[in-house]
């Protein structure tokens, strides 16, 4: 039999070869790799405010450069985690590089990364400010917008103040009950015991004191969420009155809160905010809200903006939720033109728009006037503000009759139609039993009014179109690029903290584009939201639609295909018998994948394990405790 015999290449380095002449550690690291960029853009930071936190005393610390660097390399590079970062110290060439030989552990880049909030504000600040003196432009336009980032908790754990007092109770129960079973232990000592019987009960005594240290710790936990449940449950019936329902407060973490998630469903989730300058994509400020309220970030974003550029910015770019009445009232105090949808903005085509209000809409328009559900819209409606008074589609007068503050404290004047039992459009105007029509005007209407008709130019159109591709891409880096869906600390302080962290490692992206850029020669302006060259008509699409919207519809796309959709009509003997990894799991007609992010198990299954069945299995193990 013939041997078919072939060369391969001999090892440029073998293990156990000597060197005559050893590389040094900038040798193993190209010339043009990103990573010396990157340390060069560190080089020129102040690190003043961060070696004030330190003491000349015991043994020289690590520099904060480079621990500060490896955590912001490590984010561009998807390592969040602190242990991670200590292995990625000792076996990364880059991160080695950049360390200079330093291995931080774990624990140290934990420390460190909470140690300086207010330090990393002030670079964050320092970023921003050099990507913003680079615009072309001397216009400054904001664009703000919120996401939603899942808090670390379970998001079966959340719990109302009357169960968590239940829990509370049964706490409290279980460590008298212990605290008896050691005051007895503790007088059954017997002098003429032997040396082996007085060990085993100071084992058990031992014991008994670790387990009632273990319920104070619970209960300490459990008083903290329940303080915080009595005050939303208090926030909520002062918003809702009567219709309040107990607010379910995470105790893993119960300064989040259960709000709906981007894919579906709820769970404990922080809402964290960004300000993002158009010409250059830059984040100027940054924050995470303490409750759902986006409005309230407005005014904060402006001030930082200011404070950072030295100039007031000349237009706000956002969606609904941040037109609220005050926010607007205070952007037309400062000559800040707003660029926000309100609910005054009336379709183009809206023929409710007629040259005389008071005469009826003809009735081939009217099947085009806009519509809330199956009622007339607010928009369909004609204010006459030298009459005071709106007018309805039949061209009816609503006059006012009531004035009043509402749940914000801002007065309103209230207008009712008399004519609507004898309308034959009533049945589209008014539900229920209410007899008339009526519609509430604040006085911030009139501001609402402006923006509407400020982002109906042409001109206004163009501005508004430039805010989905810019902050919904920095969203979609955030969550693409970086793999960042959910926080990893505890507590509004620390995720505001991590948060910081996070856009200051963005805005460090964005300068290491323009470096690169400016240094092959090619254009340094402009967003460029195409990740890769093999992606370019993905990012096409993010430009377009928004990042966030196109990972949501991917997100869909494959749910639905992975998991077909229930029959209610079918039984389960005439389904046929999943194989490969769906065996076993069809039962009703719905099928879920291993893995699947609604869990791998029908609907039975998942109603089984509600909230009720869960609280009960929570006491049940505290009793058996």
């Amino acid at each position: 039999m013939e041997t078919h015999s072939i060369r391969f290449a001999t090892p440029k380095a073998p293990r156990e070869q000597l060197v005559l002449f050893p590389q040094c550690l900038d040798q193993l690291v190209a010339e043009d790799a990103p990573v010396r960029t990157f340390a060069a853009l560190l080089d020129e930071v102040d690190w003043s405010a961060w070696e004030q936190e330190y003491e000349g005393c015991g043994q020289p610390p690590i520099h904060p450069r480079y621990l500060a660097g490896a955590i912001l390399f490590g984010l561009l590079h998807k390592v969040r985690s602190t242990r991670e970062l200590e292995e990625a110290a000792c076996k990364h060439l880059d991160l080695i590089w950049l360390l200079e030989g330093f291995t931080p552990d774990h624990s140290t880049f934990a420390k460190f990364r909470q140690r300086h909030a207010q330090a990393i504000k002030d670079l964050q600040k320092q970023i921003a400010k050099v990507l913003v003196l680079k615009r072309e432009e001397a216009l400054l336009q904001l664009i703000i917008d919120g996401t939603r980032l899942r808090a670390d908790s379970d998001r079966h754990g959340a719990r109302t103040a009357h169960a968590i007092e239940m829990i509370i109770s049964e706490l409290e129960r279980r460590m008298e009950e212990l605290r008896r079973n050691d005051e007895q232990a503790a007088l059954e000592t017997d002098d003429f015991e032997g040396v082996e019987q007085q060990e085993d009960k100071r084992e058990t005594l031992a014991r008994l004191d670790k387990q009632i240290a273990q319920l104070q710790k619970q209960r300490a936990k459990y008083q903290k969420a329940l303080g915080i449940a009595h005050k939303r449950d208090a926030r909520a019936q002062k918003h809702d009155g009567k219709k309040a329902k107990p607010v379910r407060v995470p105790v893993t973490d119960p300064e989040s809160h259960v709000l709906p998630n981007k894919e579906g469903g709820y769970a404990p989730n922080y809402t964290p905010v960004a300000t993002v300058e158009s010409q250059t994509g830059a984040i100027v400020h940054a924050d995470v809200l303490a409750g759902s309220d986006e409005a309230g970030a407005v005014v904060p974003a402006l001030r930082a903006a200011e404070a950072l550029t030295g100039q007031k910015p000349d237009a706000v770019l956002s969606d609904t939720n941040f037109a609220s009445g005050e926010v607007l009232s205070a952007l037309d105090a400062e000559d800040i033109a707003a660029y926000m949808p309100t609910r005054s903005a009336s379709p183009p085509d809206n023929p409710a728009l007629r040259p005389d209000p008071s005469t009826p809409v003809s009735e081939e328009a009217r099947k085009r006037l806009p519509k809330h559900g199956r009622q007339f819209a607010r928009t369909a409606f004609v204010y006459n503000p030298q009459a005071d008074v709106y007018h309805c589609p039949m061209g009816h007068a609503l006059t006012p009759y009531r004035q009043h503050k509402n749940k914000h404290g801002v007065p309103c004047t209230y207008y009712r139609c008399n004519a609507c039992p004898d309308c034959p459009l009533a049945s589209d105007c008014i539900k229920g039993k209410v007899s008339s029509r009526s519609i509430t005007r604040d006085e911030h209407e009139p501001l609402r009014e402006a923006a509407a008709q400020r982002m109906a130019t042409t001109e206004g159109k163009a501005i508004y179109n430039k805010r989905a591709p810019v902050i919904e891409g920095a969203f979609g880096i955030i969550k693409l690029c970086f793999g960042i869906r959910r926080f990893f600390l505890r507590g509004h302080a620390n995720v505001r903290t991590e948060w910081t962290w996070i856009c200051t490692a963005f805005n460090l992206k964005k300068l290491l584009v323009l470096a690169s850029s400016s240094a092959s020669g090619a254009p340094t302006t402009g967003n460029r939201h195409c990740i890769t060259p093999q992606k370019r008509h993905y990012g096409r699409i993010m430009r377009v639609f928004g990042a966030s919207f196109v990972e949501t519809i991917r997100h869909r796309i494959l749910r639905a295909l992975q998991a077909p959709r229930r029959c209610p009509y079918v039984k389960k003997e005439q389904l046929p018998k999943s194989t490969g990894p769906f065996a076993g799991m069809t039962v009703l007609g719905q099928v879920w994948p291993p893995g699947h992010p609604r869990g791998a198990g029908p609907r039975a299954t998942r109603q089984s394990r509600s909230r009720k069945s869960l609280f009960q299995k929570e006491i049940a193990s505290l009793r058996s405790q």
